[in-house]
């Protein structure tokens, strides 16, 4: 298989507009998908799997080893069929192709496993937003058997804090263990420069685009309005939210 490109994020990061872009760029994205872009068989595969690892390891930032074996075993069977059944529509044989799906960074220690040449686009966009975002579905899955605690009825620093840490640690093992095949890229770089942005991506990826084309895709951007939502809420809130996010926040440059 041609090394794949992996988009992976916390939810509601933008990962639906990368995967439209790499495609119209020609990259194999996947054949059936739900209506954000996420392949049927990676969505049951995750909705299987992510949880059971995370409580075993309580951590995204792990190594295979330290997964149960008959887990372990379990979770490469069924990565494996997965994969195996993404691919069959993939007619461009050695040619580009990727997957979107925001729960890969969840999973990261077991794709490389199977795809060792992977490349990780991880999508991040300003936690102080995303813990307003109504789009809370991995918050819902996986505070419990990363932290082994029901959620609050509050969920905007849960929310800040999932953010941070599973940005934090999947950035971590991507650092140890892909460096050199590692892009990270903020959605509101995306939103607020596109072509420069796509452009240092692909140039990243080695693949080079007609300027049309690009410009196109740069011209398809449109940001979304809940950027710096988080400017307008409540100032303590707003302090809360920031301090639960706050070594992310530093690490990623958000001010």
């Amino acid at each position: 298989m041609h090394s794949p490109v992996l988009i992976g994020a916390s939810g509601g990061s933008g990962t639906r507009v990368m995967r439209d872009v790499l495609a119209a760029a020609g990259f194999y994205m996947g054949y059936d998908t739900l209506g954000t872009g996420d392949s049927v068989e990676l969505a049951d595969f995750f909705d299987r799997q992510v949880a059971p690892v995370l409580a075993a390891t309580r951590r995204l930032d792990y190594e295979l080893d330290q997964v149960p074996a008959a887990l372990r075993d379990r979770v490469r069977h069924d990565l494996e069929a997965t994969l195996a059944s993404y691919l069959q529509h993939h007619s461009g044989i050695g040619g580009a192709w990727g997957l979107k799906g925001p729960r890969t960074l969840f999973m990261l220690p077991f794709f490389h496993e199977q795809l060792p040449e992977l490349v990780f686009v991880q999508m991040i966009r300003d936690g102080r937003d995303m813990a307003l975002s109504g789009n809370q579905g991995q918050l819902r899955r996986y505070h419990q058997p990363l932290h082994g605690e029901t959620l609050p009825q509050d969920l905007a620093v849960p929310a800040a804090r999932l953010w941070a840490k599973a940005n934090l640690e999947a950035e971590d093992w991507c650092r140890r263990h892909i460096p050199g095949r590692h892009f990270l890229l903020r959605y509101e770089d995306l939103c607020g420069d596109p072509r420069r942005t796509l452009g240092a991506l692909f140039e990243f990826l080695g693949a080079r685009l007609p300027p049309d084309l690009l410009g196109r895709m740069a011209g398809a951007i449109k940001p979304s309005a809940g950027i710096g939502r988080w400017r307008q809420i409540d100032p303590a809130k707003a302090r809360a939210i920031a301090e639960a996010a706050a070594p992310a926040l530093a690490r990623f440059g958000y001010r």
